[in-house]
């Protein structure tokens, strides 16, 4: 049975490169399905559209067959912030993201959507209205270049909204289904064992991409599959009972557990077959 699942990977486990420099070494490992983690100094859109590397990305497109994800910058972004002008940044972070998508060709983004800050006066219910209010405005230009803008549900850290599948749904159901959703099996591991699977049943329509590493339920480690505590055959077969077709991409802090990460989730996929 063919569910269309493909296996890529971020160039998280290169950050101290340049993008150019992680994508060959990602390529070179075998992997051409690759997602860019837009953060600096390692690939931010705003040094990617200036510095020339853009073209270096397309022309590994047009000669190795290169297809690009896009994770949008996470480190200080909140669409949530009660500051206006944190705001504005996050949404033109967000903005140059688009344009760096369109420009090399990428057919999606994931976005983490931010929550209460560290400091400062702070009501969820005007973040919730802050944050969909430019989201809407977000999907509006991205749709204009045909790309999708897919929420990823956050690790488990106080303050943050977007945590488990209540909270992401609420989200995705703001949009009436022109928001995706993007899975991150690592961080839902932090909220209990059980959370993948109910991320499933509730936002399995919504499910575009999945984000797969492992961890030993206690923080957001990116370790290797098999290295923590994450049930990943079972969570392989949720997938297949759902028809998942979408990407599967490998963010894991280390290179060199790449390879072998890859050898068990092909290993889980044609199991299911």
């Amino acid at each position: 049975m063919e569910l269309g699942m493909r296996i890529g990977a971020s160039t998280l486990s290169h950050y101290q490169s340049t993008a150019v420099e992680a994508a060959e070494a990602l390529l070179q490992q075998g992997f051409t399905l690759i997602e860019l983690l837009c953060e600096e100094p390692h690939a931010h859109p705003d040094d990617l559209l200036r510095d020339g590397q853009v073209a270096s990305l397309k022309k590994m497109s047009r000669d190795a067959g290169v297809e690009w994800l896009i994770h949008a910058p996470v480190a200080d972004v909140n669409f949530m912030s009660p500051n206006r002008f944190m705001r504005a940044e996050a949404e033109r972070q967000l903005r140059q993201t688009i344009l760096l998508a369109k420009e090399i060709g990428c057919r999606r983004i994931v976005f983490h959507v931010g929550g209460r800050p560290r400091m400062g006066l702070y009501d969820p219910e005007k973040g919730f209205s802050h944050a969909v209010e430019i989201i809407g405005r977000l999907l509006s230009e991205a749709a204009k270049h045909d790309i999708i803008l897919l929420l990823e549900n956050d690790p488990v850290v106080d303050g943050l909204a977007a945590v488990t599948p209540e909270e992401c749904n609420r989200f995705i159901q703001a949009f009436d289904g022109k928001l995706g959703f993007l899975l991150d099996v690592g961080h839902a591991n932090l909220v209990d064992s059980t959370a993948a699977s109910r991320f499933i049943q509730l936002l399995g329509s919504s499910l575009q991409g999945v984000h797969l590493s492992d961890n030993k339920g206690q923080r957001d480690e990116h370790l290797g599959i098999g290295e923590g505590t994450v049930n990943m055959a079972t969570f392989m077969e949720e997938l297949t009972a759902i028809s998942f077709k979408g990407e599967l991409t490998l963010e894991l802090l280390a290179a060199e557990a790449l390879p072998p990460a890859r050898k068990i989730i092909e290993g889980l996929m044609a199991n299911g077959e």
